[in-house]
């Protein structure tokens, strides 16, 4: 129980610092930033429960400040991040060192 609550602390904190326009490390996203989108499809992923997972891999990631659940495609992940802090190749890397299955999707 208290692993999922740690997971569950972290990805409110990576959703409200999005909304908010501050990162997680503090900084605060300045107007105009050139944040991008990462779409990736998760085949480790095979239910909803698998979320909190995913999204702290991704979470762990400096410079990821959102993470997004497609309902009608469970294993689609949106991560929103700074591409002044990382790249796709890093964020990847995240969930690979996790043991996620992780193709970027080119939508």
């Amino acid at each position: 129980m208290r692993v999922l609550t740690v997971v569950f602390v972290v990805l409110l904190a990576t959703a409200c610092t999005a909304s908010t326009g501050q990162q997680k490390d503090g900084g605060v996203i300045q107007a105009g930033s050139n944040l991008k989108e990462l779409s990736l499809e998760v085949s480790t992923v095979t239910c909803t429960g698998c979320w909190p997972r995913v999204g702290a891999s991704a979470g762990s990631v400096s410079g990821v400040l959102d993470v997004r659940f497609d309902q009608d495609r469970i294993q689609k992940v949106t991560v929103v991040y700074d591409p002044a802090q990382t790249d796709p190749a890093s964020i990847i890397t995240a969930f690979e060192k996790r043991g996620d299955m992780v193709v970027e999707l080119s939508e």
